[in-house]
């Protein structure tokens, strides 16, 4: 993390504070729920595996999200993972290809397996790659990227059933999956990109899960976040979910209900943990109506999350921001760690703007800015405003102080 992108944090307080400094500012891809959103989803067999399964349809339903998958795969029952709740029919078009590595979606010389056609096979020659198939059939408006599972599954030479202590290949797979996002951003410029961090797999049927954990984290830092970050910096519409720090892989997320658990697909209790998890990212970017009944109605939509997590002054993503600081602040998830979208202030004709973007129907608590006075700190009234759901601090630069920190508390 940056100097410029760096906050000092009183969690308990609910309180973060903003060093005079002009941070990058991040665009977010504005999506309204009551347009029908389509949605894609890529990646591989788990991607593939996930559109069976109805978790996700009855989440959005449940949110009065209109909404739509598409792709040119569509999953059906070929006798292996069967969802407890199998999705409708129209909802189970998917771009999910089992077995594939990130590497496979931009290479041109890519091999197809004719036991992946579900339902259509992918033309090849005159420059094609899965991705420009996927995405010249289809125009999203939401792309949900999971991939590269199968890369941990393999060495730097693509042989499987690596030993789970072999470092992965940085380089190679950075390289890998920055074109992927750059042919995604091509093909699709105006999609919001949900990219997903994955969590622990391990390809040897059980036990001790640190290396493989420890493979996957470094594909996370960096190569899925290095390569993505810059993006969400540079004012793209993209975002991370974290589903290493959320799932945490209890034992029964890979539980199938039966003795094959392979410990790399999730299983009928894993899957729905997954597309829950999908769920509260897509409604982080689209955030169609915002709570109705106050901080515990917004913090119980966490199922995931234990009771001591759901406490205000908890940060269950262990980023350090509390709870009731993100129920405030729209764009905010008690999921994932959240540095990266924090606002800061800029100059704009000679004065420092801070705003704050508030989420729609928060209600019970209240929000202030306050600046450091020799050893208190005191509320700023001045220069403050509310439009549009922006909470904004205007100050000149003569009176701009060195710190101004904004305080979120309850007001029953």
């Amino acid at each position: 993390m940056s100097e410029t992108m760096k906050r000092v944090l009183c969690p308990v307080c609910g309180y973060f504070l903003i060093p005079l400094l002009l941070l990058p500012g991040v665009a977010v891809n504005s999506l309204s729920a009551a347009d029908p959103i389509y949605i894609m989803r890529i990646g591989d067999s788990i991607t593939w595996q996930k559109s069976g399964d109805a978790t996700l349809q009855d989440l959005l339903d449940a949110a009065d999200v209109s909404y739509k998958f598409v792709g040119t795969q569509n999953w059906h029952d070929d006798g292996g993972y069967v969802p407890l709740k199998i999705a409708r029919e129209e909802n189970q078009d998917v771009e999910g290809y089992p077995g594939m590595t990130v590497e496979w979606f931009t290479d041109p010389t890519f091999v197809w397996y004719s036991w992946l056609a579900r339902p259509t096979t992918i033309p090849q020659g005159g420059g094609n790659t899965p991705i420009k198939h996927a995405l010249s059939n289809n125009t999203p408006d939401l792309i949900l990227l999971m991939i590269g599972t199968n890369n941990m599954l393999r060495d730097a030479n693509g042989v499987r059933g690596v030993d789970s202590s072999t470092e992965i290949d940085v380089f190679g797979l950075s390289v890998h999956f920055s074109a992927l996002l750059e042919e995604i951003r091509t093909l699709a410029p105006a999609a919001h990109m949900i990219v997903a961090e994955l969590p622990v797999s391990n390809d040897t049927g059980g036990g001790d899960r640190t290396n493989q954990a420890g493979r996957t984290l470094n594909f996370n830092e960096q190569v899925v976040r290095a390569n993505t970050q810059p993006r969400i910096d540079f004012g793209e519409p993209i975002s991370i979910v974290d589903f290493f720090q959320l799932l945490d892989v209890p034992e029964d997320f890979y539980d199938d209900g039966s003795t094959n658990r392979d410990y790399v697909h999730p299983g009928v209790t894993g899957v729905p943990k997954l597309n829950e998890a999908w769920f509260h990212a897509i409604m982080e970017v689209i955030n169609p109506t915002g709570p109705s009944g106050g901080f515990d109605e917004w913090i119980d939509g966490f199922s995931s999350l234990s009771p001591g997590d759901r406490h205000p002054e908890a940060s269950p993503s262990g980023d350090g921001l509390p709870n009731l600081l993100k129920y405030f602040i729209d764009g905010l998830s008690p999921l994932s760690a959240d540095w990266n979208v924090m606002p800061g202030p800029r100059l704009e004709e000679g004065f420092f703007r801070y705003e704050i973007p508030v989420r729609a129907g928060v209600r019970g608590v209240e929000g202030s800015f306050e600046r450091r006075a020799g050893e208190t700190w005191e509320t700023v009234t001045e220069g403050v405003s509310m439009a549009d759901d922006i909470f904004s601090l205007v100050l000149p630069p003569e009176e701009a102080p060195l710190l101004i920190r904004f305080r979120v508390r309850p007001n029953p």
